[in-house]
């Protein structure tokens, strides 16, 4: 059955008639014609040259702040009697300058870091001290006066060197090298009087109670 409204031009979807009876319109805007919507925008830029990542105009433009960190750090100042390593040194100045940072600003984490190193130490000390305390108190209870006297007689005959490592460790308070410098105490003073009477030879020492092979 013939329309008498066929469009042999199509329509705007399926290529029949226009339901609005529209002439001289023989292409739809999604089906070929392409007209309707707003005209391009004239005078674009002609390339991008002028627009910054963020689409920002003149943003490279701007001139860059001058570099804080010196040529080369000059020598930080610590407590007395505290040595900057100079291994660290270089490599603090290394991060320093990379980080852009003033000889003042550089200063001031050299400063914040020698007193947190302080506080470290002082912590380190106070544990130190109560921990041979307790020693000195459990020690004091786990021996009789004599048995720590045979001890401090066989620490005596042990070379100065180890005397004054132990003690400055605080072992010559703890109870596991009383007891063996009281067996040391003890065989040099059997070995004295074993006779009822000094001997005749060397005075013994520590080394020469443990190893008698080498006496």
């Amino acid at each position: 059955m013939d329309n008498d409204n066929n469009n042999p031009n199509g329509g705007l979807l399926s290529g029949g008639t226009d339901p609005q009876g529209a002439e001289g319109n023989p292409e739809g805007v999604l089906s070929g014609g392409g007209e309707g919507g707003n005209e391009a925008p004239k005078d674009l830029p002609e390339n991008d040259d002028d627009r910054d990542g963020d689409g920002k105009e003149g943003e490279g433009d701007k001139p860059k702040s001058e570099p804080k960190a010196p040529e080369a750090y000059e020598a930080f100042n610590t407590p007395e009697g505290f040595t900057v390593d100079e291994t660290a040194f270089t490599e603090f100045s290394a991060l320093a300058k990379d980080l852009d940072l003033s000889q003042e600003s550089a200063q001031r984490l050299v400063d914040y870091q020698v007193k947190f190193m302080q506080e470290q130490q002082a912590k380190l000390d106070a544990y130190a001290a109560n921990e041979v305390k307790t020693w000195k108190e459990e020690t004091g209870k786990a021996f009789t006066k004599e048995e720590i006297a045979d001890a401090v007689k066989g620490f005596k005959s042990a070379p100065q060197e180890v005397q004054n490592m132990l003690a400055a460790c605080g072992f010559d308070n703890n109870k596991s090298f009383v007891e063996f410098f009281m067996h040391v105490g003890r065989s040099i003073k059997e070995d004295k009087f074993e006779t009822g009477k000094p001997s005749g030879g060397e005075k013994k020492t520590a080394a020469n109670v443990l190893y008698p092979e080498l006496n």
